[in-house]
């Protein structure tokens, strides 16, 4: 199979679209890839138009392809040829026919990441292991050079959809042991693709994490209602005790964990990179005392039920968890403690990573409070 390329430098179209005209306002920019041209199957589905003044815009992608091209791409030239006033038709026919790869201009709008200018979040960074198939992760890049390498597009049931871990808008900083650091966009599809010697990836990546310093603050049980799309994990792993080590990380270390160690459910460790460790709020030690408004604290439940319901396909686009913090059980014992949680200030609005609403314990639904 042919390999494809990919170049950051902007190629000169020698006819520029209305629309395109308009990529400086709108902080798109330019990139031009090589794609193998497979059999006469290039993996792309274009967007329909009917004013051809404006350049086509990729709909949906699948193959090897869907690791170079992400919807909402705009094609401006294919091997030299402008796109303006030309069909879709005319366009597929160029691309699938032709000598060698298809050497495509594309427009892309570069993300921006929350932290990047929010006070309200901070970032962490997380080794993912990922097991390509047919040699393609599933992931596109953009960015480069002096701009972070951010993803952009993650394609659904792919091999890093699967791990559940990455998500569009992290950077990525490594691949395996190779650093990305100041690569251009050309450099790093070069060595996402080449670097690996096995079926395997290592990719790190940094991501966003809310900053929820209401929870720290907290004097009870929080109500948290954590958005969550159909069929993802949380990345919770539950006990039926709390976990002595990493509480006397978190508290006082003066304090002795085994002499107050409550029954009930427990977080034992958080999935790095998960719904559940982007959103802010949990942290290992959280009690948990109902999921979607089943009970399962006072022996109620049992771990294997209360993993049971944590794994089940989030219908309604959330999940519903009622805790006790870690630090509560401290609290009740008028013991000192000193939290190692982030403090920073926490802003109004939802979150992008993961988007949730926190109540107080007695509250209701008609009092939900939005942070």
């Amino acid at each position: 199979m042919l390999a494809w390329r990919v170049t950051s430098d902007r190629a000169m179209s020698p006819a520029q679209s209305e629309d395109s005209g308009l990529a400086a306002d709108r902080g798109t920019t330019y990139a031009t890839i090589s794609v193998p041209r497979d059999n006469g199957q290039i993996g792309i589905v274009l967007a329909e138009r009917s004013d051809l003044s404006f350049p086509p815009m990729v709909e949906s992608i699948n193959g090897p392809v869907a690791d170079l091209l992400a919807p909402g791409d705009r094609i401006h030239q294919v091997d030299g040829l402008s796109t303006i006033g030309l069909t879709n038709q005319h366009i597929f026919s160029i691309l699938c026919h032709g000598d060698g790869p298809a050497i495509i201009e594309i427009e892309y709008s570069f993300p921006e990441y929350i932290s990047h200018n929010s006070l309200c979040v901070t970032t962490k960074i997380a080794q993912i292991t990922v097991e390509r198939e047919n040699g393609c992760l599933g992931l596109t890049l953009r960015g480069g050079g002096e701009y972070p390498l951010v993803v952009t597009n993650v394609r659904m049931n792919g091999p890093v959809f699967k791990t559940g871990q990455i998500k569009p808008g992290d950077r990525v900083l490594r691949v395996d042991n190779v650093s990305l650091l100041n690569k251009s966009l050309a450099e790093a599809q070069h060595i996402l693709k080449d670097v690996h010697v096995s079926g395997y990836t290592n990719l790190t990546i940094e991501y966003d994490v809310s900053v929820m310093q209401t929870v720290e603050l907290s004097m009870g049980p929080l109500l948290l209602e954590i958005e969550r799309p159909l069929n993802e994990k949380l990345g919770l792993i539950l006990s039926n005790y709390s976990s002595a080590v990493n509480l006397n990380d978190i508290y006082h270390s003066s304090y002795k964990l085994n002499e107050v160690q409550p029954d009930g459910i427990f977080i034992a460790s958080i999935l790095p990179a998960s719904i559940a460790d982007r959103c802010g709020a949990l942290s290992v030690g959280d009690q948990i005392l109902s999921i979607d408004e089943n009970v399962v604290d006072n022996g109620v439940c049992s771990l294997e039920e209360a993993t049971a319901l944590l794994d089940a396909n989030c219908i309604k686009g959330y999940t519903q968890l009622h805790i006790l913090p870690a630090h509560m059980f401290v609290r009740r014992r008028g013991t000192y403690m000193r939290c190692s949680r982030r403090s920073s200030e926490v802003g109004g609005g939802w979150f992008r990573c993961c988007c949730f609403f926190l109540l107080d314990a007695g509250c209701t639904k008609n009092q939900k409070t939005r942070f």
